[in-house]
């Protein structure tokens, strides 16, 4: 039985909808999206084809989701987030209001993502023309408002980036380092796990950045 569906609505006939659920006004679903029971959807939302919702997920006003989509249980998507093609969100993951996903993202259970912040939309070409693809954030992960960090990255579980703080393509950083507001990583930087980097700091290309290492200064 659907929830409170506003008649003008767009849905397929080849969508199927759980129980309980709430679709908002001017709400478009492509074919074959699957939402599950106690979803609900604000006004303005478009969901393109073959995408997955899970359980109890909130999708706010004006919200982009791409294609084949997977939306994990409990996750809220605040109003105005885009979300690329092919991209896979875990359970329970916040995402603020103004946030850009790209296409084949990857984040994992309890990830929060800020405000404005800019997730895998782009790359920088290698000498032979290639682009990075996808990028991976594992879990309880922590983004904060106006980040951008690019595709080709991985962000392994319990990392926290600051505000307005930039990471480029090829890097890694491994679990549970802080990274402070308005710092920058360069492409293809290694760091290691339990990291601490201050804020306003530069770390550049293809450096390596050893386990528990406390970085307060332009590492070049």
């Amino acid at each position: 039985m659907l929830g409170k569906n506003d008649i003008r609505a767009v849905i397929q006939p080849s969508v199927q909808l759980g129980r309980s659920i709430s679709i908002g006004v001017r709400s478009i679903m492509e074919e074959e999206v699957v939402i599950c029971d106690a979803v609900a959807i604000e006004s303005g939302v478009r969901i393109k084809a073959r995408t997955k919702i899970y359980f109890a997920v909130n999708i706010g006003n004006e919200a982009h989701i791409g294609e084949n989509v997977v939306i994990g249980e409990g996750t809220d998507i605040a109003e105005n987030v885009s979300i690329g093609g092919n991209t896979k969100i875990g359970k329970h993951v916040v995402i603020e209001a103004g946030a850009e996903i790209g296409s084949n993202v990857t984040i994992g259970d309890g990830t929060w993502i800020g405000k404005n912040a800019t997730i895998g939309t782009c790359a920088i070409a290698d000498d032979e023309g290639r682009f990075a693809e996808g990028l991976i954030i594992e879990q309880n992960v922590r983004i904060a408002e106006g980040a951008y960090i690019m595709n080709g990255v991985c962000l392994e579980s319990g990392v926290k980036v600051g505000v307005k703080t930039e990471i480029y393509s090829g890097t890694k950083i491994g679990s549970n380092t802080r990274i402070g507001e308005h710092s920058t990583i360069a492409d293809n930087v290694l760091i290691g796990r339990n990291v601490r980097i201050s804020s306003f700091v530069r770390v550049n290309a293809g450096v390596n950045v050893c386990d528990a290492e406390r970085v307060y200064r332009h590492l070049c």
